[in-house]
């Protein structure tokens, strides 16, 4: 027992201190303890990463933090996801997430991502410059549950409201949910583009898809 707590502080405290080498090596021997790797991403790289999003929200950590964490935590998942499929067959939600046309910003969505992971969300990245299209593509392709956006100019915004035409072109609006974000965004703008709901942060784009899936709209 001491020695899974040992593994699961350690795969925490290596995702807030940003720690790739070491996390693999952690997240191996917590696998050859048998600790389920469910556990070792809800109960250490989660906690780590909440730890991290929080601090960066009240301004005590900054973007290097974020982004030595995140690559922490992938690393970390690399070496989990394959035994993570042999201990769940069905995950809360499969989501769609890409940066829209015009925009290669990619910090923000990389975080999003990293925390919707580890909240254990099949997530599929579009990544940057994405054309509306290649949202609804993907929507279908995967039966997706839920499409994110992010953007982080003004002049790129409108085409979160293309995605929106586009997935009610492509026959399939009513079965997802929509979720976007980024800094000149807010909730008046989601609603008055017909987006579902809008994140202003990481933690708040999982707890929104959460919200989101639980009202029972999607596949």
């Amino acid at each position: 027992m001491r020695e899974k707590e040992t593994v699961l502080a350690r795969l925490r405290d290596d995702v807030i201190n940003g720690i790739s080498d070491d996390i693999i090596a952690v997240a191996k021997e917590g696998i050859a303890l048998g600790i389920p790797a469910s556990e070792m991403i809800q109960q250490g790289l989660r906690k780590g990463m909440t730890f991290v999003s929080e601090k960066y929200d009240r301004k005590e950590y900054f973007i290097p933090h974020l982004l030595l964490a995140a690559d922490a935590m992938k690393a970390a998942l690399e070496v989990l996801k394959p035994y993570l499929k042999t201990v769940r067959t069905k995950t809360p939600g499969k989501i769609i997430i890409g940066t829209v046309k015009g925009d290669i910003h990619n910090i923000g969505k990389e975080i999003v991502i990293a925390m919707l992971i580890t909240a254990g969300y099949e997530v599929f990245d579009l990544g940057i410059d994405v054309e509306p299209k290649k949202f609804v593509e993907k929507a279908k392709e995967v039966n997706a549950d839920v499409v994110g956006s992010s953007t982080f100019m003004t002049t790129t915004m409108g085409y979160q409201k293309e995605i929106e035409r586009e997935l009610e072109k492509g026959g399939i609006r009513d079965k997802l949910t929509t979720i976007i974000g980024g800094p000149p965004t807010s909730p008046s703008y989601a609603k008055n583009i017909g987006a579902d709901d809008w994140a202003e942060n990481a933690l708040g784009a999982v707890e929104k898809v959460k919200e989101l899936l639980e009202k029972g709209k999607g596949s």
